[in-house]
C-alpha cells in the first residue's frame, strides 16, 4: 500500500446527475454530491480588550476625582457663558489634564440637550460626545507637541486652519498635549494666534512642566494647576472599579497600589490591570509585594533601627541579605526614604503608624533627626542615577549618613535638663549626674576646687589658708575660685571638693558635675589678715589681672581696727589703687566678712615684696602646667609701662586728665 495514498481520508466527490459525465471510452460516471464549507469569522472588534485606564476614563466633570476646584470653576464658567479663548492645564502625570480637556470639549460642543448652547453636563450620547471620546471628531484636534515640535508642522496644523470655520461643531478646539516640548520658533509662531483667535476657536494646552512654557504664552491663558491625587481617593476609586469588574481587592492591596502610583490615578489603574493578569481576580497585599518586588517591611524596620543605633555590623548583614535575595538597590533606598518620611510625620502626630514598632523608634530620636535622614537619603537617590555599582553606592552612602548625622535636637534637650537640674541643686552636697551616655571611653579633664568656710574670728590662734597654685588655671573661668562670706558664729567641720568632668561621646560633649563631701578636722578659728590677703592675690590672678598686678607692686601692713596700709614706690600705682579702692573693699569683705579700711601711701623706699613675687611666680608656673593652652589671655600692661620712660612734670590738657580719671593710665614718652 502506498504510504501517500490518502484516498480513504478524502471525502468522495460526486458530480451532479445531470448532465452526466462520460469517460473517454463512453462509459458514464456517477453524479457527485457536494457539501457546504463552514467559514469561521474573526472575533468582532466590539469585544476587543480595553485596559482599565481607558475603560473607566471619566466622561463628566463630576467623575473627575481630586480636582474638584477645577471642575467647579469650568462648570460655572460654561453656565455663565464666560468661555476663555485659551486654557493652560499643568500638573503631574496621570492626574486628569487630558481627560478634563476632552470633557471641556464635549461640554462646549454637546448637542444632546434641549438648549442650543454649551452645557456643563454633556450628555455623552450625541455624535459630538461620542466622537470626542474616541478622538475622532474633525473639529476637535488633539496634537502631541512632542511629535510636532517644528514650526512648519504647527503652521500647517494650526495657524493655516484656525481661520476656517468648523465642519459641524459649535467650537473648533485645539488640544496641545505636552506643549512645553514645542520649539522657541513654534511658540513665537503660535503667540499671536493664541492671543487673538477667532471667536469659534478654543485652545487647551496641557503640560507637566509649566516652567518651560514662555511667559508670553502663559499670560494669554487661564492657568489651572492639577494636583496629585491623594492615596485615599485613589484607594476608594480602585475599590469601586474592582467591584464593577468582579475583582476582590483587599484594603492593604489597594493602599499599596495607591502608594506606588505617585498620586497618578492612571498609573494606579495600570498597576491594578497588571495585578489582575498576574494573580487573577483575588488581589492581596502579599501577591502585590511579590509582583512589584516591594521590600519587606521587616528589612526596612531593621535598617532604620541599625542606622539610629549606629550598628554597622547589623547594617552590613542586611545589605548582604539584599544581594542574596536579588532585591533592587534603588527600590530599597526609595522604600527606606518613604518609611523614614512616614515616621517623621508619625512623630509629629499627623499620620498613622507606618511600622509595628514605630512608637519605640520615634521615642529614641527627635523629629528633626528623622527629617535630616529623609533629606540626606533623598539626595543619595539623585546620586544613584549614574552609578554602575548600585549596592556599593547605596551601602557606602548609608554608612556615611549614619556616621555624620547627629540628633542635635535631643542633645540640646539633654543639656537644658542638665542646666535646670544644676540650677535647682546648686547648694546640695549630694552627688549629681546628668550626662549623655558615652559610647567610647570618655576623655576626662578634672579641675578640683577647695573651699574652706571660716569660723568666728579668734585672733589668738590664727589659721593661715595656704593657697594651692595648682588649683588655679589660666583658662579664663572666673568661677574657679569662689569664696563664700564668713558666717557670724558657725564652726566648719568639712571640706568640699567639686569635680567637673568633660566627656566626649558619639553625639557631642557631655558635662558631669559631682560634688563630694570629705570630712576634715574642725577648724574653730578664723583666718588672719595675711590669709585674706593671699586669697585676694590668688583670686585676682584669675578674675582681675589688673588688680593682681597692683597687689604685687605694693607692700601691705596690717594694723589694728581692720586697717590695711598699702605702700607704693610709684605715684601712678598709688593713684590707680585709690580709684579701685571699692574693688579691694568689696572682695576683702566677701572673704573675711568684715569691712576693711584701705590706706594707700607713696613710699619711695618701699619694703621688700619678695613674698608677693614668690606667690605670683608660683601661681604662674603651676597654672601653665594645668591649663589647656600655654597662651596667656592677657597682656601684661604693667611691664610695658615699667619699661617706658616716665615723665614726671609733663603738662597735659584737661581732656587728657578727664580720660585718666576714667581709664587708668600714665603719660609716657
Amino acid at each position: 500500500m502506498d504510504m501517500f495514498d490518502d484516498t480513504k481520508d478524502t471525502p468522495e466527490i460526486k458530480e451532479p446527475q445531470s448532465p452526466a459525465t462520460k469517460k473517454e471510452g463512453g462509459e458514464a460516471l456517477a453524479p457527485v454530491e457536494t457539501k457546504p464549507v463552514e467559514i469561521k469569522k474573526a472575533p468582532s472588534s466590539d469585544h476587543a480588550y480595553v485596559n482599565l485606564a481607558n475603560k473607566f476614563r471619566p466622561q463628566g466633570f463630576e467623575e473627575v476625582i481630586g480636582q474638584e476646584g477645577i471642575s467647579k470653576t469650568l462648570s460655572k464658567a460654561i453656565e455663565l457663558g464666560r468661555i476663555a479663548h485659551a486654557y493652560m492645564f499643568y500638573g503631574p502625570r496621570g492626574c486628569g489634564k487630558t481627560t478634563t480637556a476632552r470633557i471641556l470639549a464635549k461640554a462646549l460642543n454637546c448637542t444632546g440637550t434641549k438648549e442650543n448652547r454649551a452645557t456643563a453636563s454633556p450628555c455623552g450620547k450625541c455624535p459630538q460626545c461620542i466622537e470626542i471620546s474616541k478622538s475622532s471628531d474633525l473639529d476637535v484636534l488633539e496634537l502631541d507637541a512632542a511629535s510636532n515640535t517644528q514650526v512648519e508642522k504647527i503652521r500647517e496644523a494650526i495657524i493655516d486652519t484656525v481661520a476656517l470655520a468648523s465642519v459641524r461643531d459649535r467650537y473648533k478646539i485645539f488640544i496641545l498635549d505636552e506643549v512645553h516640548m514645542l520649539s522657541a520658533s513654534s511658540f513665537n509662531a503660535l503667540l499671536k494666534t493664541i492671543e487673538e483667535p477667532p471667536s469659534h476657536v478654543v485652545f487647551i494646552l496641557a503640560t507637566t512642566e509649566r516652567h518651560k512654557v514662555p511667559a508670553t504664552i502663559l499670560s494669554r491663558c487661564q492657568s489651572f494647576r492639577f494636583k496629585p491625587i491623594s492615596h485615599e481617593d485613589i484607594s476608594a476609586r480602585l475599590q469601586h472599579i474592582a467591584k464593577s469588574e468582579d475583582v476582590s481587592l483587599s484594603d492593604d492591596a489597594a493602599e499599596l497600589i495607591a502608594r506606588n502610583s505617585g498620586g497618578a490615578l492612571r498609573d494606579a489603574l495600570v498597576l491594578m490591570d497588571r495585578a489582575i493578569s498576574f494573580v487573577g481576580t483575588k488581589i492581596t497585599g502579599e501577591n502585590l509585594n511579590e509582583m512589584l518586588g516591594v521590600m519587606p517591611k521587616e528589612i526596612i524596620r531593621d535598617s532604620i533601627i541599625s542606622i539610629i543605633n549606629k550598628d554597622s555590623k547589623n547594617l552590613h548583614d542586611i545589605f548582604n541579605n539584599l544581594k542574596k535575595e536579588g532585591y533592587d538597590a534603588h527600590s530599597y533606598l526609595k522604600d527606606l526614604r518613604n518609611v523614614l518620611g512616614d515616621l517623621f510625620y508619625f512623630s509629629l502626630g499627623t499620620t498613622k503608624e507606618p511600622l509595628e514598632n514605630s512608637k519605640e523608634i520615634t521615642a529614641k530620636v527627635s523629629s528633626g533627626y528623622l527629617a535630616d535622614l529623609t533629606r540626606k537619603i533623598t539626595a543619595l537617590l539623585s546620586e544613584m542615577k549614574n552609578t554602575d555599582l548600585p549596592f556599593l553606592a547605596v551601602e557606602t552612602g548609608i554608612f556615611t549618613i549614619m556616621n555624620s548625622s547627629l540628633d542635635i535636637e535631643k542633645f540640646v534637650k539633654r543639656l537644658e535638663s542638665l542646666e535646670t537640674s544644676t540650677a535647682k541643686n546648686g547648694d546640695d552636697t549630694k552627688p549629681q549626674e546628668t550626662v549623655a551616655k558615652p559610647v567610647a571611653e570618655p576623655v576626662k579633664y578634672e579641675a578640683k576646687e577647695q573651699e574652706v568656710q571660716p569660723t568666728p574670728q579668734v585672733k589668738e590662734t590664727p589659721v593661715t589658708y595656704e593657697a594651692k597654685p595648682e588649683n588655679v588655671s589660666n583658662t579664663g573661668s572666673a568661677s574657679m575660685m569662689n569664696f563664700q562670706p564668713m558666717p557670724a558664729m558657725e564652726p566648719q567641720k568639712q571640706q568640699t571638693t567639686a569635680t567637673m568632668t568633660i566627656e566626649k561621646t558619639d553625639i557631642g560633649v557631655g558635662i558631669k558635675t559631682t560634688i563630694n563631701s570629705i570630712q576634715k578636722e574642725a577648724v574653730e578659728t578664723p583666718e588672719d589678715d595675711k590669709t585674706v590677703w593671699k586669697k585676694m592675690l590668688i583670686n585676682f590672678s584669675q578674675t582681675n589681672p589688673f588688680l593682681h598686678e597692683m597687689m604685687t607692686k605694693c607692700s601691705a601692713e596690717f594694723k589694728e581696727g581692720n586697717k590695711w596700709q598699702l605702700s607704693f614706690n610709684d605715684n601712678f600705682y598709688k593713684e590707680t589703687a585709690e580709684r579701685r579702692e571699692k574693688d579691694f573693699q568689696n572682695f576683702a569683705k566677701k572673704v573675711s566678712g568684715q569691712n576693711i579700711n584701705f590706706q594707700f601711701i607713696l613710699n619711695p623706699n618701699k619694703p621688700s615684696v619678695e613674698a608677693n613675687k614668690q606667690i605670683k611666680n608660683t601661681i604662674e608656673e603651676n597654672s601653665s602646667k594645668d591649663s589647656f593652652s600655654k597662651e596667656q589671655p592677657f597682656v601684661d600692661n604693667m611691664e610695658i609701662l615699667a619699661s617706658a620712660n616716665p615723665v614726671e612734670d609733663i603738662e597735659v590738657s584737661q581732656d587728657v586728665k578727664d580720660i585718666l580719671d576714667i581709664i587708668p593710665g600714665k603719660v609716657i614718652n
